[in-house]
């Protein structure tokens, strides 16, 4: 559905072009302001949505008829219009067919790239970026033998936090850390993330070199992704740990799982141990770095904001699968979020409990056998959400920029409507920390919850 200021928008654009061709004495004179509304509109909607640049076409076509009521009202017209050659009505068919074309492209795009949404929560969102080395563990995947972990790190923080006009009944802000998925990067999901962070949350999102699609440092340099990470995917390796799966998910006895479970995440561990450890690793030593900030006298935003006692995690694919791992590992995170990643290598590199409360969102590409093992060993406290027609990329910004492709192989989006997927994540994802982090209860982590039929929601003793 458009929404309101656009459909406005796109209808006084169609009506002053339209109008343009009603014979003048027939014209009502409130036509004349036609373009006045339209450029009042466009104000009203650039100081809601801010500039984007699909509308750029309308911004131009609303200058221009502005421009040319204005030339109409004060241009002195004859008494009587002499005949066009010709020549000159062929090339007044051709301008306004090419301009009633450019008018047609600038309608579509807005409608084919809507807007992004807006947070929801009741906070102002700013956001500033870090750069943290960990001068304790030296880079793996540089040339350079003498570079260590030089991480990323955005954060999205109620800019309430650090005015003078700060929320008396705020208080510190629990602190979220976030991962993305391999391959992606945190700008993927930079709506969803200030949409969370607008209901009270201090969110760091961490950018992991070398297995992010790229990432920028502030002194100009880019790390992509490393090309020899993409082959160890590619091996045969891969297609074998892929056949366990297959194996795993028919296996008809008890005995048999635990076998083939054992082989396969002995297999996915060593294929991808090393990330599975850099990114753990990232991911405490970021808390660590979030414990130092909020100790720092001279930080003027974070200083004493941050509630180190209410901490979660939360991720997407890879990213996922470290917030179960980080759980395993340390304590200090009460609770976690795995969107639609496969919790691999949980036996190998660790004791595999999860004490924490625990949400899993899940696709339908999500393979979930291998999670309901591990869950029916570990948390007492864990939540499912399988939403319906989503897919794996469904859970990154990605689909929303391109929300006209739906059931997309390029862009691994499934049939749903992808601002409904943004709004089904965000209200699951504060919910659940809502609850574990700030004692809020929520009636959206039980059955009888059943706003979205996208959602197939189960707990524990159903999975």
């Amino acid at each position: 559905m458009l929404k309101l200021f656009l459909a406005m928008i796109i209808f006084f654009v169609l009506a002053t072009w339209i109008s343009r061709f009603l014979p003048i004495k027939s014209r009502p004179k409130w036509f004349g302001f036609l373009p006045v509304f339209l450029v009042l509109l466009i104000i009203a909607d650039i100081a809601i949505e801010g500039l984007r640049w699909p509308m750029t076409g309308i911004y131009i076509v609303a200058a221009i008829m502005l421009i040319a009521a204005i030339f109409s009202k004060y241009h002195s017209k004859p008494d009587s219009i002499p005949k066009r050659s010709l020549p000159r009505r062929i090339l007044k068919i051709a301008g306004i067919t090419l301009l009633s074309l450019f008018i047609f492209i600038a309608v579509a795009l807005p409608v084919l790239f809507p807007a992004l949404p807006q947070p929801t929560g009741q906070y102002d969102v700013s956001t500033t970026r870090f750069e943290w080395v960990d001068t304790s563990r030296p880079e793996i995947y540089s040339e350079d033998p003498d570079d260590f972990r030089d991480i990323m790190v955005t954060v999205w923080y109620p800019t309430d936090i650090a005015t003078d006009k700060a929320d008396q009944n705020m208080g510190t802000c629990p602190v979220l850390i976030f991962s993305h998925g391999f391959g992606m990067r945190v700008k993927d999901y930079a709506s969803q993330l200030k949409d969370i962070a607008s209901h009270g949350y201090i969110i760091f999102a961490i950018d992991h070199p070398y297995e992010a699609s790229v990432v920028e440092y502030p002194d100009g340099r880019i790390v992509s992704l490393s090309p020899d990470i993409i082959e160890t995917l590619k091996s045969n390796q891969q297609k074998e740990s892929n056949l366990l799966l297959e194996k795993f998910e028919a296996a008809d006895t008890e005995n048999a799982r635990d076998e083939i479970f054992m082989q396969y995440d002995k297999m996915a561990f060593d294929m991808a141990k090393d990330g599975i450890k850099i990114w753990t690793e990232d991911t405490i030593f970021v808390l660590n770095k979030i414990d130092e900030l909020n100790l720092d006298e001279t930080s003027d935003i974070f200083f004493g904001n941050i509630d180190m006692s209410r901490v979660g995690v939360f991720g997407h694919s890879f990213g996922g699968a470290i917030a179960g791992m980080v759980c395993m590992q340390d304590n200090r995170f009460q609770a976690a979020i795995n969107m639609d990643g496969i919790l691999f290598g949980a036996y190998t590199n660790s004791d595999g409990i999860i004490n924490q409360p625990f949400m899993e969102m899940a696709s339908k590409d999500m393979v979930v056998g291998v999670n309901d093992y591990i869950y029916s060993r570990n948390s007492d406290t864990v939540y499912r959400l399988q939403i319906v027609g989503a897919r794996h990329n469904n859970f990154t910004d990605l689909p929303l920029y391109f929300s006209f492709l739906r059931n997309s192989d390029l862009l691994v989006n499934g049939s749903i409507d992808p601002f409904k997927m943004h709004e089904i994540v965000g209200r699951y994802t504060i919910a659940f920390f809502d609850q574990y982090l700030k004692g809020i209860d929520s009636d959206m982590l039980s059955e009888t919850y059943h706003k979205y039929p996208e959602v197939i929601f189960s707990m524990k003793n159903e999975i």
